[in-house]
């Protein structure tokens, strides 16, 4: 394994001269502590060959190329509805009719105003969510601060299996549809980080299709592979038995002959002869959630497993199958499991407030695609602060933050290619998750740029793979321009580690890499 091991020191940020075009201060301009993984990154764009980092430049809303938009559909006004602010009674069912007639309408802003809004009571049907299976629709409040909206949900929801602890639904919930039967198989290898692919028969798709690219190979070689340079430990049963199993979702950008060109590039080496397939899906498109306090009424010391209640019986959000949507400038307080996305891509998740009790969760993509986390500032403390979990691919988690009592997460079932940019938090184990079954908890590509470590940090050398445990297990990761409160490290157990103790350049490594994009016309 390779090993940058320098002591550099902060200067200017990569693109700090004036009066070149974005192209040439990339190309010229490096200041004496820029990363040497980013040099050869940029090199290997210019030369068209393969990079050791993935392009992350291609997450959350429309890729980065547009920004969220405020739209101005035609506006269904939950007053309207029947819901009334502040009066202390149910407002869920004339949030249900509000969200109906936008779905009739075929897009639409549920809006609410100022105030108080009940959607959880004690008068209501228990553990029913509320549910949005249209395209085009957008929850709008008028402001997350005070005065603002608030949702309020009065109870917890039971999980649908009472045997398993992570079964608790999500309160409001945006559901898309999965695989719609066209399908086809990868018939030509292709390299990772390109991004056209060859099928047997491109004709079962169009252009603007939604895809997701998938592997299930359980040969004893793909899994050696997948776990290199480590042996897969009999006890990881998910991975043996099941097998390699990669979904990234695409977007397809063109189409010529058999070859489709996805608007992503691709982040795993494609075998033809391992069965990889494309199927067309049709996922909910520009739904969002924004300008909303929403507030539960989580007031338990959080004791981490200790029932279905305190994993996620106060679960806020939940987007299943969305493409291109997004959830910002929302607080959410008192909940112990704030933001999911589901099975989806290209979406922005920012500028949230996550406080109040401490929980499980704050913001996790679970086998989630090619989408942004930014901004988000957890002063609860989650025990989980933010992260992947499942086959997610090609995610970025940038400028975000949390206390030094806790950690990102890593919550296993094979996720893979995950960026954390300018973290601020603590550092520490038993906070990535996963059960042992579905070890290890991040496959290649776990990628940690100019890290702030704000926390003590672990005595002695760090390890990604822990001794004496059967959890903490992440295969080879990069750790670049750690920083902060010192850590010492396990080097034979990290792909590449430079600059620990000082920042590196560029300071974001994502920002980097989308100015390299656009400077290029992709």
């Amino acid at each position: 394994m390779r090993k940058l091991l320098s002591r550099l020191t902060v200067v200017s940020t990569l693109f700090g001269c004036m009066g070149e075009t974005a192209a040439e201060r990339s190309a010229t301009k490096d200041p004496a502590n820029t990363s040497s993984l980013w040099k050869q990154y940029r090199k290997a764009k210019q030369t068209d060959t393969e990079p050791d980092l993935a392009d992350f430049s291609y997450v959350g809303y429309h890729w980065g190329d547009q920004e969220i938009p405020t739209v101005d559909w035609k506006v269904f006004d939950v007053t309207t509805f029947g819901a009334v602010a502040n009066d202390g009674k149910s407002d869920k069912a004339a949030l249900i009719r509000a969200i109906a007639a936008a779905e009739a309408n075929g897009s639409g802003v549920v809006f609410f105003p100022k105030g108080k809004f009940r959607i959880n009571e004690k008068s209501d049907a228990h553990n029913q969510p509320i549910f949005i299976k249209g395209s085009k629709i957008v929850l709008r409040g008028s402001g997350s601060g005070e005065g603002g909206t608030q949702l309020f949900m009065e109870r917890h929801m039971d999980p649908a299996d009472p045997n398993k602890m992570w079964t608790c639904p999500y309160m409001i919930q945006f559901i898309g549809k999965g695989a719609i039967g066209k399908k086809s198989a990868v018939v030509a290898d292709t390299r990772r980080e390109t991004r056209t692919i060859e099928v047997a028969d491109a004709s079962v798709f169009k252009v603007g299709d939604w895809t997701v690219l998938s592997l299930k190979d359980n040969s004893s070689k793909a899994v050696a592979r997948a776990v290199a340079p480590y042996k897969a430990d009999p006890s990881w049963s998910a991975i043996i038995e099941k097998g390699v199993v990669i979904d990234e979702f695409h977007c397809i950008e063109s189409i010529k002959g058999n070859q489709l060109t996805f608007k992503e590039p691709i982040h795993a080496s494609v075998a033809a002869s391992s069965g990889w397939t494309v199927t067309q899906i049709r996922p909910l498109e520009e739904v969002g959630v924004e300008e909303i306090a929403f507030r539960g009424n989580w007031l338990e010391k959080f004791v981490h497993h200790k029932s279905a209640i305190h994993d996620g019986g106060w679960s806020a959000l939940n987007l299943s199958r969305c493409v291109n949507s997004w959830v910002r400038n929302c607080r959410f307080t008192h909940f112990n499991a704030q933001v999911r996305a589901q099975w989806s891509s290209a979406v922005t998740v920012q500028d949230l407030l996550l406080d109040g009790n401490r929980g499980h969760h704050a913001v996790s993509l679970h086998g989630t695609s090619h989408s942004l986390v930014q901004r988000v500032n957890d002063t609860a403390s989650h025990w989980h602060a933010g992260g992947v979990a499942g086959p997610a691919s090609g995610n970025v988690f940038l400028n975000c933050s949390y206390p030094a009592d806790t950690c990102y997460e890593a919550h296993a079932s094979q996720p893979r290619w995950t960026l954390f940019d300018n973290t601020t938090g603590g550092w520490m184990y038993g906070r990535w998750g996963g059960a042992q079954f579905n070890q290890p908890n991040h496959m290649h590509g776990l990628v940690f740029w100019n890290y702030k470590n704000i926390g003590k940090g672990v005595p002695g050398k760090f390890h990604f793979m822990l001794p004496h445990s059967v959890y903490g297990r992440i295969i080879t990761p990069y750790v670049i321009g750690f920083h902060g409160n010192a850590q010492e490290w396990a080097e034979d157990e990290i792909k590449v580690l430079e600059s620990n103790g000082n920042p590196v350049s560029p300071k974001s490594l994502y920002q980097a890499q989308l100015e390299l994009r656009r400077a290029a016309g992709e």
